[in-house]
């Protein structure tokens, strides 16, 4: 579970975060549905329309 670092992280940044930001006032399950979870895109290089895309995010990353 993430979401409380996520949170705290962006609460730190005070500076950016609005004092009326909608995300102080909501319940914790709301901010799950909203911010539970993180979405990548790759760019580079291009998905092909034949490839299969893993769910692993670093899949094929050498260590």
């Amino acid at each position: 579970e993430h979401l409380e670092r996520k949170m705290a992280c962006i609460l730190c940044h005070r500076t950016q975060v609005a004092a009326d930001w909608p995300y102080h006032r909501v319940s914790r399950d709301v901010a799950q549905t909203v911010m539970g979870r993180e979405y990548y895109i790759r760019a580079v290089p291009q998905v092909e329309p034949s490839e299969t895309i893993t769910e692993d995010f670093f899949d094929g990353l050498s260590s």
